[in-house]
């Protein structure tokens, strides 16, 4: 289910553990793709993780899907009460800084001319232009706070800087 089609009214949040919910509208997993966006740090590791922030440039476009990510946040809120909302976005020189998780088995790539798939690895995309497919996994918990739990499933770059 793609996230801008998305009544937020209507997502189906369960408890897996003590520390994560699960996340899905008609028992789908949210995906959002995001056409244009920057990726101005690069691969960082946190805790054992691989993070991945990236820039949403300030378009029409991405600000849909900021005002939809935004809304789901709000929208757990009632569904998971006395917890404080650490958000996934924060504001940036250039739009908004999206925090999503990396997994090893992400696809980074360009296309060639011929529209053929050449992977790249990720140590390369700092600085990058890109086009992201995102998932939301989830809500991650802990005794204070929750916040939702992007995972890429892929990366096309388009322009490295």
């Amino acid at each position: 289910m793609n996230a801008e089609n998305i009544d937020t009214n209507m997502l189906d949040i369960c408890r897996v553990n003590k520390k994560y919910y699960n996340i899905t509208y008609n028992n789908e997993q949210i995906t959002i793709k995001i056409l244009l966006c920057h990726i101005p740090f690069g691969i960082e590791k946190y805790n054992d993780k691989i993070l991945l922030n990236i820039e949403l440039l300030d378009t029409n476009e991405n600000n849909n899907i900021l005002s939809k990510i935004s809304s789901i946040e709000n929208y757990i809120i009632k569904k998971i009460p006395n917890l404080g909302l650490l958000s996934c976005v924060k504001k940036s020189k250039l739009g908004h800084l999206l925090r999503t998780h990396f997994l090893k088995n992400t696809e980074c790539y360009i296309l060639k001319k011929n529209n053929e798939k050449m992977i790249i690895d990720e140590s390369n995309l700092n600085l990058a232009d890109c086009e992201i497919n995102l998932t939301l996994k989830g809500a991650w918990t802990n005794d204070n706070n929750y916040g939702l739990y992007f995972i890429i499933n892929s990366i096309r770059v388009i322009k490295f800087n």
